[in-house]
This record gives C-alpha cells, structure tokens and sequence, in this order.
C-alpha cells in the first residue's frame, strides 16, 4: 500500500486469549469484535460500527460467506471464496476483491473494481493469530469500510484454520 500518497490508518485484529476464538480490531481502542461461539463452527458473530452481523460460511467445492445484519436478518453481502481470497458483493450492487498477495504470504488485500487496494492484512510469522491492518484514505470514510474490516478478517481465519488442520 503506498503510503505517501496520504495518512494511512492502522489497526491490528488479536486473539482474546490463547485458545479463543474471539477476536478484536483494535486502533487505540476496541473497533470491532468478531467472535466464534462454537468451537467447531464457521458460523460467527461480528460487531462493528454500532452493528452487528452474523457471518456464515456454506459449501465445500465453491464456499460462499454470507453476511446477515441483526436483528433483522437481512442479508447484506455474499463472498464467493476461491484460491485464498474471493469475490465480495454487497447488497447496493459494490464488488470487492480479496487478493492473496502470494503463495506463500499470509498478506491479503480488498480491491475496488478498479484494481485500487483499499485494506489491506498481514498476518506475521509464527503469529497466526494476530493481523496487521492498513487501510487507505480512499475508502477511510466509506460506509462500507466496517464490513470490509469484518468479512476480510473472518476469511482470513477461516483460511488459517484450514492451513492448520490440512
């Protein structure tokens, strides 16, 4: 992410405790919460913003999040996940791409339709459990920035669940 071109915030997803599955976004203070009530589930409730969704993962050969706002239940966003990142479609028609940065790299990036990187996550060696954040000023006060925040990070740890069990 090119860092001249204006401020950039940062923020860092972590683990609530050693063997939880609760995670917080923190930026100074807590962001967002994204929290796995099962501990054999890819159902999980997230919060941010004021809002709270419930973020399911279904299929096997093509796997598709869906992301519910509560109470209501309304549906919001669907991701159709493929090779370590997917496509992302929110309920106003928007489209965003998660971009695995590379094979061997646990870093990913959310692109506009464009091709612009607008969030980007960096999950260090040997903390599997701990993301660093950045996101771009052109998209820092985008209504939509909480769920790229939210649906990047449950990915991303649905990922990395399946690199440790495989």
């Amino acid at each position: 992410m090119n860092e001249a071109a204006g401020a950039v915030a940062h923020l860092r997803w972590e683990r609530n405790g050693t063997f939880s599955r609760d995670y917080s976004l923190r930026g100074g203070r807590d962001v967002a919460a994204l929290r796995f009530p099962k501990l054999i589930s890819a159902q999980a409730e997230g919060s941010i913003g004021g809002r709270s969704y419930i973020l399911t993962r279904k299929g096997i050969l093509r796997p598709v999040v869906t992301v519910l706002q509560s109470p209501f239940d309304q549906e919001i966003a669907t991701m159709r996940l493929r090779m370590g990142g997917g496509q992302l479609e929110l309920i106003d028609g928007r489209r965003f791409t998660l971009v695995r940065e590379g094979t061997f790299k646990n870093s990913w990036s959310f692109r506009d339709e464009k091709g612009t990187e607008l969030v980007s996550f960096k999950v260090p060696a040997f903390k599997l459990r701990v993301g660093e954040v950045k996101v771009s000023p052109a998209v820092e006060r985008d209504k939509q920035l909480p769920l790229l925040l939210l649906i990047g990070w449950y990915v991303i740890v649905q990922i990395l669940d399946q690199g440790v069990s495989s």
